[in-house]
């Protein structure tokens, strides 16, 4: 079977004389994942609106200012996405970590968001985050070694102030 058979809108490309490659990269260009991730954000713009996208970043740092901690996302349409949170590891289960989520969560409120979601796997820190009064709402079995993949989220009142 033709390719235009299998895929009709490629005849549209055949008529103007446009070929497309398919190409695996195992280690790809930032700039160029960079771009890719830009255009998305451009056609979502253009469907949704604006979404008031602003990146955030939180960090711990020491006495000589190195960091021990930190989170890193975005906040847009209310919602905030926490998608890097670390800790190290001589700074944990000495309030750190609370105390880092709840300057995340206060940013997500001054920013007018009532939603903060993040995700996390089954051997860091899920207890940690449903203890904070986060909720799961996904799970996924990754591997074979019998790890998941826990989304979680969390509703904030508004901020008054």
């Amino acid at each position: 079977m033709e390719c235009a058979e299998r895929f009709p809108c490629w005849s549209r490309l055949e008529a103007i004389g446009v070929d497309l490659r398919f190409e695996r990269d195992d280690e790809p260009d930032h700039e160029a994942v960079q771009e890719l991730a830009e255009r998305l954000f451009r056609f979502n713009q253009q469907r949704s609106g604006d979404p008031d996208f602003h990146e955030f970043a939180v960090w711990v740092r020491g006495d000589s200012g190195e960091i021990l901690g930190g989170a890193t996302g975005w906040s847009r349409w209310g919602w905030l996405h926490v998608g890097v949170l670390w800790v190290d590891e001589n700074c944990r289960g000495v309030g750190a970590g609370t105390r880092l989520i709840a300057e995340v969560e206060e940013l997500a409120r001054v920013r007018g968001c009532t939603l903060v979601d993040l995700d996390t796997f089954s051997f860091q820190a899920p207890q940690f985050y449903r203890r904070l009064g986060y909720q799961e709402f996904a799970n996924l079995e990754i591997g074979s070694r019998g790890h998941q993949k826990i989304f979680l989220r969390k509703r904030l009142e508004p901020d008054h102030g």
